[in-house]
């Protein structure tokens, strides 16, 4: 079943939507040898949810999870075009379970 929609004013919507981004970003730039993969792969699931909920574009994820991930490529064999295809993948299936973000005008 789908997750109810998260319902926030608008400027705390974009707060909470580049707070995730961040936070995401930060756990693939910190994965160390062997958790690589599941970390970036985790990351672009959680992204993919917002992406299907329609409260953050695929590029916007995929640019932030690329840069994220360009210190590991190189590092133990890891290829750009692995980090391509797992954020790909992430991307994909985080989609299948969207969240939305509703917004609201706050009240003055």
């Amino acid at each position: 079943a789908p997750a109810a929609p998260i319902v926030l004013p608008t400027q705390r919507a974009s707060a909470y939507l580049r707070k995730i981004l961040e936070a995401e970003a930060d756990r693939v730039v910190a994965a160390v040898p062997g958790t690589r993969h599941a970390t970036l792969l985790a990351a672009a699931r959680t992204l993919g949810r917002l992406v299907g909920g329609g409260a953050l574009s695929a590029q916007e994820a995929r640019d932030a999870l690329t840069a994220a991930a360009a210190g590991h490529v190189g590092v133990e064999g890891t290829t750009r075009a692995e980090v391509d295809r797992t954020i790909a993948d992430g991307l994909a299936y985080g989609a299948r379970l969207p969240r939305r973000i509703d917004t609201t005008r706050s009240a003055r």
